[in-house]
This record gives C-alpha cells, structure tokens and sequence, in this order.
C-alpha cells in the first residue's frame, strides 16, 4: 500500500501542476482578452480624436484666414476713407491756390498800375498852385488891360494886331498893339499901367514852369493829372484788396500753398500704393464679421484646437500602452 501511495503522490503533484497552468493559462487568456479590448477602446478613442483635431484644425485655419480677410477688409476701408479725405483736401487745397495765384496776378498788375500812374502828391499840389497864380495873374492883366470895343458896318473889317475882325466886338490889349484902318491907316495902342508887363512876364514864366512840370510828369494838364492821381489811388485800393485776399487764401503765400499740396500729394500715392497692395477685393467681404467678433473665433478656435491636439496626443499614449501591454 505504501508502494501504491509512493506512486500515486507525484501523480497528484503532477496533476496539481497542470491545473495550476490551467488556471495561469485561463487567466492569461482573460487578460489577454482584456488588454485586447482595452487596445481596440485606445485605438477607436485615438480615431475618434485624430477625427476630431483634424475638424479642430481646419476650424481654426478658417477662422484664421476669416480674421485676416476681415482685417484687411477694414485695412481698405480705413485707406480708402483716408484716401477720399486726402482728395477732397487737395481739391480743396488746389481751388484755393488757384484763387491765391488770381489774387496775386491781380495784385502784381495793381502794382504795375501804381508805378505807372505814381506821383508825388507835392507834384500835384505845386501844379494847384501854379494854375491859381496863373489865373490870378491873368485877371489882374484883364484887370489892368485897355478894353477896346467895335462895332463894323456891313463889309467892313479891321486888324487888330495880326488878327482881322469884322461886325462887332471886343478885346482886351495887354501889349503894344497896331489897329490897321483899310483906307484910313494905323492906330497905335499902349495900354496903361506900370506893372502890367510885369504881369505878363511873370505869367509867360509861370506857364513855362507849369508846362516843364507837366511834361516831366508825362499829363497835358492839370485836369489830367488830378485824374491820374485818382487812377493811382484806385489802383491803390485794388492793390490793397488783393493783398488782403491773398493773405485770405494762403497766409503763408503761395510757395507755402504749393508746398502742402505737394505734401497731400505724396501721401496721396502712398495710400494708393498701400491699398494696390491689398489681396483683390471681392463680394465675400460684405458676408465677413467685424474685426472683433472675427478675433473672438479666431481666439476660440485656437483653444479648441489646442485642446484637441492635447487629447489626441493623451489618446495617442493611450493607444501606445495598450499596444505595449497586449504584445507583453
């Protein structure tokens, strides 16, 4: 019996063995399974996010590209209004030149027209004075002359001096003067008065200094030159009223004018540069967001791929170790 017993207890220790690799098989198989199933839920959970960040991605390179299109749409607009204040500007600018460069013509042939018709005014008062004593001078001559009446039958005639009279008449004779009777001969008269040749003397100088000063002021007469100093002070007051207007339109000058509107000009072309520059306008740009509400989903949208991208990455390692714990 003991020889039996010897014989059946490795039989049993063998027999214990294969179950115990039964039950390390079985459960082997269990967690194989498991790791299994643990591997496809990593792998269909790794999918599903890969899916997901490439939905994340393309969501945030449009709300990108939207925010860039409705940036430089406002870009535009911006140079564009700018563009159209510039212009108005410079029309404005270049019409107020315009009415300075009239202003200063007008002003330059107002100044041309005052040297012309310059003179002084002691000039004018001295020919006053000369025409005054001119006539004063005369009436004492009339004054002091011999009055010499006649009255001519019909057909008759008589020479008074060099001149011929007929009818009837009169004259007053400053000077020494020969009356010639046809058929009767000669009379001569001398008109009395000590200082009426005096008088003539001093008036033929008088007419000589008159005469020299209206020639060297370029006027026949003193009418003329009154006139001319009316002219002048016209032309003074047209001088007067440019300049003022002139100053008006352009404080500075002209020069001064031209200068700004050159400047308006450049950045004029540098706006119209800026703005050939910009991607080719088109109708989506009325369908995109304001700037800000294009930045909020922009913003949004980088999260969200961000956040997705982590996932994946967490999904990815995941997937990995499931990997490594089913091929273990």
């Amino acid at each position: 019996a003991r020889q039996i017993e010897d014989t059946l207890t490795p039989l049993r220790a063998q027999l214990d063995g294969f179950a115990m690799q039964e039950q390390t098989a079985a459960r082997r198989r269990t967690e194989l399974a498991a790791a299994e199933e643990g591997l496809r839920t990593a792998q269909l959970l790794a999918r599903q996010w890969r899916t997901h960040n490439e939905g994340a991605g393309k969501r945030y390179e449009q709300a990108r590209l939207t925010l860039n299109q409705a940036r430089q749409r406002d870009t535009r607009q911006t140079l564009k209004r700018e563009q159209a204040e510039l212009q108005r500007r410079l029309d404005a600018a270049v019409a107020t030149l315009r009415q300075a460069d009239a202003e200063h013509g007008r002003l330059r042939a107002a100044q041309q027209q005052m040297a012309a018709t310059g003179m002084r005014a002691a000039d004018l008062t001295a020919l006053r004075d000369q025409q005054r004593q001119i006539r004063e001078l005369r009436l004492r001559q009339d004054a002091a002359a011999t009055r010499l009446t006649f009255t001519l039958d019909e057909g008759r005639s008589l020479d008074i001096g060099e001149n011929t009279v007929r009818g009837s008449g009169e004259r007053l004779l400053v000077d020494a003067t020969t009356l010639t009777l046809p058929g009767l001969g000669r009379l001569g008269i001398a008109p009395g008065g000590t200082d009426l040749a005096d008088l003539g003397r001093r008036e033929a100088a008088l007419r000589d200094s008159h005469a020299t000063l209206l020639q060297r002021l370029g006027v026949d007469s003193l009418e003329a030159a009154e006139t001319r100093m009316h002219i002048h002070a016209q032309h003074q007051s047209d001088a007067r009223a440019a300049e003022a207007a002139l100053k008006a339109h352009a404080p500075q000058g002209p020069d001064a004018l031209r200068a700004d509107i050159a400047a308006l000009e450049g950045r004029r072309s540098e706006i119209t540069a800026a703005v050939l520059r910009l991607p080719d306008d088109t109708d989506a740009g009325a369908d995109l967001p304001a700037v800000s509400e294009a930045q909020s989903i922009e913003d949004a949208a980088r999260a969200s791929a961000a956040d997705s991208a982590a996932r994946l990455a967490a999904a990815e390692l995941a997937a990995g170790n499931a990997q490594a714990v089913a091929d273990a």
